[in-house]
C-alpha cells in the first residue's frame, strides 16, 4: 500500500513539474518582429493585405478589423481582450463585424494559443497596418468617408 501511494505521489509531482514547464513556454513574451511573422504565417492566409480586390480576399483585412474593434473598444486592454477572446473561440454571439460574417462566414478557430492571440491583438492596436490598395475606396462605398487611422 505504501509503495502504491509513493508511486502515485511521485507521478503526481512529475506531472506537475511537466505542466509547469509547458506553462512557462506559453507565457513567452514575443517581440514585435515575431508577432509580425506569426501574423504573416497564420493570419494573412485569409486577411491578406495584398489581395487584388474585396472579392479576392477570404476575410476582411486587419485594417478593417482594427477600425471596427476601435469603434467598440476605445482602450487597449478592452480591445486586446475582446479581439483575442473572439479569435480564440469565434462565436456568432460575440462577433462585431456583421458585414464580414455575412460575406465570409464566421472565422474558423486558429492554431494560435490564447496568449499568442493577445500578442497579435496588441500588435494590431499598436501598429500601423498594411492596407490593400482597394480598401479605402471600398470602405468609403460601404461606410462613407471616415478618417484614415491605423494604416500605412
Amino acid at each position: 500500500m505504501k509503495i502504491t501511494l509513493s508511486i502515485f505521489l511521485l507521478s503526481l509531482i512529475l506531472i506537475s513539474c511537466n505542466s509547469g514547464v509547458k506553462n512557462k513556454k506559453e507565457e513567452k513574451d514575443y517581440t514585435s518582429n515575431e508577432v509580425h511573422k506569426m501574423i504573416k504565417m497564420n493570419c494573412y492566409t485569409c486577411h491578406n493585405p495584398n489581395s487584388e480586390s474585396h472579392d479576392a480576399i477570404l476575410a476582411p483585412p486587419f485594417i478593417a478589423v482594427k477600425r471596427r474593434y476601435k469603434m467598440e473598444f476605445d482602450n487597449k486592454e478592452e480591445f486586446v481582450r475582446a479581439m483575442s477572446e473572439f479569435t480564440y473561440v469565434p462565436s456568432i454571439d460575440t462577433y462585431l463585424m456583421k458585414g464580414a460574417v455575412n460575406k465570409f462566414g464566421l472565422m474558423p478557430r486558429t492554431a494560435l494559443s490564447k496568449k499568442q492571440l493577445e500578442f497579435v491583438a496588441e500588435y494590431i492596436w499598436e501598429n500601423d497596418l498594411e492596407e490593400p490598395e482597394w480598401f479605402q475606396e471600398h470602405f468609403e462605398e460601404e461606410h462613407g468617408e471616415v478618417e484614415n487611422s491605423g494604416t500605412k
